[in-house]
């Protein structure tokens, strides 16, 4: 069911020449006449809570001005059938006693107009309220503080910040986005903006923000304030108790329900897909439901490892509400989800041997047998090249959260010398030891072109990126060997189980 705002009267918006306000209300330590009612709440033409639709809002004029406050009020429908009501205007000057300044009868609606001289920077308190007269019970619904703030003369702003009541606004209803001055007592006017009228419209002169009542549209608006003498702020609000969610495949997405009044709750979830048709959700392997952060019940959908097939699947909420029979929906909200990507082996590592006590590495110590550290350089001299990276780095990329899995083989070629392409010895009798930076032994690859497995992962998303600097080869004795340069190819195959993906 949709759901917006009914108005029981015109809205009576502040508006008198040389009036300076600024949307807002008191909040520096003012103890109200009476505690400020909660803020109406409508679903379709039923007003579950009654209350002030517009505040008197705060405003800085200058002295012997008239200035004027003004609200609308609405009755809830537990309220008395009535039009005996009283609306009694209060003021102070110390934002602790307080005096009646005016009563009105049988209105739900109206304006206190007034002026004040004062010789000094003076502030004064308004609150309002609004006594609806039954045959049982009287029912009384107080606004929020008003704060006027009244100088000798003209004061022009420096700053200007703007925010509003909540940050996200269902819709069909309405808040006051409210502004701060700096100075406090500035008495430059204030001119509201939305940046789009589909989501929600604004008044230019209150900055009361309403949002559109179709429940297809939703997303964010930007409202902006500007002050007469040029300063601008700008504040964000979204449209629609659901947002759209995006994330990345394999990862969760919540939905949280916000902008609703403490008495709603939450019925029941459903789901939309893109070529399904609409079905509840319950708490199971693929969806939780809990309350959401503010306490709402089962306010908060969490849509469990999700995939890039959920894409464009909509979810929305049915909102019940204590104390009454009604029900509404929220707006559907989108899911969409970053594919997982591919598999991709991203560095392989080159290899220099060297001795490690930094002498020379000489044929009798071949002839003896001899176990080599790795060094940061590739050796110079030679006219080899070399399709991997100096810094010995392995690196593996697999972003696929619904996969099985995958496998690293390595296999080493023959040692030869680059000049005269003979072997260093017999074949396989030269061992490296890929060693990683935990000082983990992956693998010990022989010199005869036989592969061996490095990494086995059967976990999705397991990512590798490790320096192989720590390895070693290991040279059995051999005579075989002449002064030179010696030089082996290790292939690297990363295989997608089952499909292999060869890479060197």
């Amino acid at each position: 069911m949709k759901f917006k705002r009914v108005w029981l009267s015109i809205i009576m918006f502040i508006l008198v020449s040389l009036l300076f306000p600024f949307t807002g209300h008191a909040d520096d330590n003012v103890v109200p006449k009476s505690a400020p009612s909660a803020d109406p709440f409508s679903v379709g033409k039923f007003v579950l809570v009654g209350g002030f639709t517009q505040q008197p809002l705060s405003l800085n004029t200058v002295s012997d001005k008239d200035y004027q406050l003004s609200f609308t009020a609405i009755k809830s429908l537990f309220d008395p059938w009535t039009d005996n009501i009283t609306a009694s205007w209060y003021i102070s000057e110390d934002g602790k006693n307080w005096k009646k300044a005016q009563e009105d009868g049988n209105a739900l609606s109206g304006s206190l107009k007034t002026q004040q001289h004062v010789d000094h920077v003076s502030t004064f308190y308004y609150q309002i309220s609004v006594t609806i007269h039954g045959f049982l019970a009287n029912p009384i619904y107080w606004s929020k503080v008003a704060k006027v703030t009244i100088s000798p003369q003209d004061v022009h702003a420096t700053a200007l910040s703007i925010a509003g009541e909540s940050d996200t606004l269902p819709n069909g209803n309405s808040e006051n986005i409210l502004a701060t001055l700096t100075p406090a007592n500035a008495t430059d006017s204030i001119k509201w903006s939305v940046d789009n009228s589909q989501l929600a419209t604004i008044d230019a002169t209150t900055g009361k923000l309403t949002a559109t009542s179709d429940l297809n549209q939703y997303g964010k608006v930007t409202v902006t304030a500007t002050t007469s003498n040029g300063i601008t702020a700008s504040t964000v609000v979204y449209i629609g108790a659901l947002q759209d969610k995006l994330v990345n495949e394999g990862s969760d997405a919540s939905f949280i329900i916000k902008g609703f009044p403490k008495s709603a709750y939450v019925v029941g979830w459903h789901q939309i897909p893109p070529h399904g048709s609409d079905k509840p959700i319950t708490n199971g392997p693929n969806a939780s439901i809990s309350a959401s952060p503010d306490g709402m019940q089962n306010g908060m959908l969490t849509v469990k490892n999700t995939s890039a097939a959920q894409t464009q699947t909509q979810y929305y909420a049915v909102i019940g509400f204590n104390g009454a029979d009604q029900q509404t929906n929220t707006n559907k909200a989108r899911l969409f989800v970053n594919p997982g990507g591919q598999l991709t082996l991203d560095a392989i590592p080159n290899f220099t041997f060297s001795k490690t006590d930094s002498t020379p590495l000489t044929v009798n110590n071949i002839a003896q047998g001899v176990t080599l550290g790795s060094v940061s350089n590739v050796s110079q001299g030679t006219s080899l090249t070399y399709d991997g990276n100096n810094q010995q780095l392995l690196s593996i990329y697999d972003p696929r959260v619904h996969s099985t899995g995958w496998s690293l083989t390595a296999a080493m070629a023959t040692f030869a010398n680059t000049a005269t392409r003979q072997p260093i010895g017999n074949k396989g009798g030269i061992s490296l030891n890929l060693i990683n930076d935990q000082n983990k032994s992956l693998a010990i690859l022989k010199d005869d072109d036989q592969p061996v497995s490095v990494i086995n992962a059967t976990t999705p998303n397991t990512n590798v990126h490790s320096s192989l600097s720590g390895s070693t080869l290991t040279i059995d004795p051999t005579h075989a060997a002449d002064s030179g340069h010696y030089s082996a190819t290790i292939s690297w195959t990363l295989a997608d189980v089952p499909k292999a993906n060869a890479a060197k």
